[in-house]
């Protein structure tokens, strides 16, 4: 049963004018019943007393008036252990009648009873459906539509047709399947003769087309991820004179950040290879799916260079086919399959811990270009959101990567992914992860918001490209870590550093008691296979468009560790709770976002490599204690300064 698009369709089931002046007077008549002496009066809500009585029982009878009997929702807004109000009476009654209305039944009419003890405060409440009234079907149509939609459009997405019985949730679904094209801003869906007790409704529908753009599109936005980004847009919704979609798009990003190597308010983004200009190239056609006016489906190819803060590139072109589907008015399905060439670039670390590959030759191998082709399902839930507003959720990526996007409500996606021989990729992985987030006012002002991940991936016997494992920490996942660097780290070393920092550049070089100073290092990220994040955050408006915020974020990532690092630090789990504070500014196009998060971690045993100076080879020195924050002694105030990490981007994290 529908019942939530009745929302945002306006219809009367009132009786005829005759048959509610009989049900009027019979009403009367069949007043409650209770112990002791109570009129009419009593069932007014001024004279109520609400709470006075609760709840400890309720039937509903006359639902067996058809065959098979109607179903109602398990949970009623009436039911055992709530006080007793005659708001809430009627609020039951309008969900019987929704639910005789689905059996094309707009008419049916429902009467309450109580019996109410004032010795034990309860009510005993009875629903009564006394009659189901006619059965109703729809007539014809009638399509006002703005150029360039055309009658044939509208009515093909229709999902009834004139002689079928009449339910309220068509409307509603004919109304989200128009807006689910491209080229219409907005529709509506009228029952004409629904309020005249008719049992012929002549539905009239509106649809409003979204206006041609003359001239690309052109956005931004910052991230200390991403440092800059540009990008444009361009799109024809009606596409070869149809409702369908065209969208040429490319962007940059990255921009500014070799500039700045590394620093605030980029410092997300790394430094050399990995900061590098980005590029997106991108085109689409969507359309809806023949014969399926809810269906939707889209072809997309395109070409990128993307790298992952202080990790690692990748560069690739391929193309996407996909379709979309909302399953129900608050859920939303889609499958995809991808084929992508993509190549590694700065990766040699990743490839050499986590695969025991070290030489140059080995790298350069796994590194080459490799056709990586998963088959992903996606299911999105978004309570009460309506069947549009299911497809708009957030959390996807933006042209050049992760951009958080508020959903200010509630939401829960599931994601899997599987790829090999039979999809065509020459590596074969299985992911699953679910995330969900919600964002609810607690006052005028104030307003708390929860968000949890939990993911995990299941590699083959081969190697895994670096961009497929799984990373935390940062703008958007748990903020006091820097980017990247939740779980399993690595610790890289010049050539020309390693007898600096007090090794021998062979395997096994470094002294057990080696302590790693930053300034001779870097530090990169191996990746996960198993993903666990839960942040909860409280923001306080403190003036119009300004916002401070509270935060506490915790995770966890494990890898299974490599041959080569058996027995030594960098794998299995790496649990970690940060504080932080923030601030919003909602500006014209989003909240522009400001936070700083706390780093409470202590050292660790981190595996170290460096580059052979001939060869090229990786050489595993041994493992160094690994302590950026108390490395050289510093004071307590500057210690607790080192340990903040800052971090910028646009949207809500969550």
């Amino acid at each position: 049963m529908l019942t939530s698009p009745l929302r945002k369709v306006s219809i009367d089931r009132s009786p005829p004018r005759l048959l509610r002046v009989i049900l009027l007077v019979g009403f009367f008549f069949t007043l409650p019943t209770v112990t002791g002496v109570l009129d009419a009066q009593d069932f007014e809500p001024a004279e109520q007393d609400p709470g006075e009585f609760t709840v400890v029982e309720v039937e509903v009878t006359g639902l067996d008036a058809l065959d098979p009997p109607v179903n109602l929702p398990r949970r009623l807004p009436l039911r055992e252990g709530v006080e007793y109000t005659s708001e809430l009476v009627s609020l039951t009654g309008r969900v019987i009648s929704e639910a005789f209305s689905e059996r094309g039944r707009p008419y049916a009419v429902v009467v309450g009873g109580a019996d109410l003890d004032r010795e034990d405060r309860s009510a005993r409440v009875t629903l009564t459906v006394v009659d189901p009234g006619p059965v109703v079907h729809f007539g014809d149509v009638t399509v006002h539509a703005d150029s360039p939609l055309q009658e044939r459009d509208v009515r093909e997405r229709l999902t009834f047709v004139p002689g079928d019985v009449f339910r309220p949730s068509q409307l509603e679904w004919s109304r989200a399947s128009l807006e689910l094209l491209p080229v219409v801003q907005s529709a509506t869906v009228v029952p004409r003769g629904l309020d005249a007790g008719e049992v012929t409704i002549r539905p009239e529908v509106h649809v409003t087309a979204v206006p041609r753009p003359r001239a690309p599109q052109v956005s931004g936005s910052v991230s200390s991820v991403r440092c800059l980004e540009l990008f444009g847009t361009w799109r024809d919704r009606y596409f070869l004179g149809g409702p369908r979609a065209f969208t040429l798009s490319g962007g940059l990003g990255n921009l500014l950040a070799s500039q700045l190597e590394g620093r605030f308010p980029c410092a997300g983004t790394g430094e050399g290879e990995v900061a590098r200009t980005n590029y997106l190239l991108h085109a689409t056609y969507a359309q809806s799916w023949p014969g399926d006016p809810l269906g939707t489906v889209s072809v997309e190819a395109f070409g990128r260079r993307e790298s992952r803060a202080e990790a690692f590139v990748v560069e690739g072109f391929g193309g996407r086919v996909s379709y979309d589907r909302p399953l129900t008015p608050s859920v939303w399905g889609s499958m995809s399959y991808t084929a992508e060439s993509t190549r590694i670039r700065a990766a040699g670390f990743f490839y050499c811990v986590n695969q025991g590959a070290c030489t140059r030759e080995e790298i350069r191998s796994l590194a080459a270009a490799r056709w990586l082709s998963p088959l992903e399902g996606r299911v999105r839930w978004v309570p009460g959101a309506g069947v549009t507003g299911a497809a708009a959720v957030p959390g996807g990526p933006s042209l050049l990567g992760q951009v958080p996007i508020s959903p200010w409500r509630t939401w829960v996606e599931a994601r899997a992914q599987v790829a090999g021989g039979p999809t065509g990729s020459d590596h074969a992985y299985g992911s699953v992860e679910l995330e969900g987030a919600t964002a609810r006012l607690l006052g005028r002002a104030t307003e708390g918001a929860g968000r949890a991940i939990v993911g995990g991936l299941r590699r083959g016997t081969e190697a895994l490209p670096p961009h497929v494992r799984l990373y935390g920490g940062g703008v958007g996942s748990v903020r006091g870590i820097p980017q990247n660097l939740l779980g399993p780290r690595v610790l890289l070393v010049a050539p020309d550093h390693v007898e600096d920092l007090g090794c021998a550049p062979v395997a096994q070089g470094c002294p057990e008691d080696i302590r790693a100073d930053p300034d001779l290092v870097l530090v990169r990220p191996r990746g996960g296979d198993v993903r666990l994040e839960a942040s909860v955050e409280g923001r306080l408006r403190v003036a119009r468009q300004v916002q401070l915020a509270a935060f506490l974020d915790a995770g966890t990532l494990r890898a299974e560790s490599a041959a080569l690092i058996d027995g030594g630090g960098g794998g299995g789990w790496d649990a970690v709770v940060t504080p932080g504070l923030g601030i919003r500014v909602d500006t014209m196009i989003g909240f522009f976002r400001l936070d700083v998060g706390f780093d409470p971690r202590g050292g660790a045993r981190i595996p170290i490599l460096t580059e052979e100076a001939d060869s090229g080879d990786l050489i595993h020195l041994g493992e160094a204690w690994w302590n950026p924050y108390t490395h050289d002694d510093p004071g307590t105030l500057w210690e607790f300064f080192r340990r903040l990490n800052w971090t910028i981007g646009m949207g809500q994290p969550f």
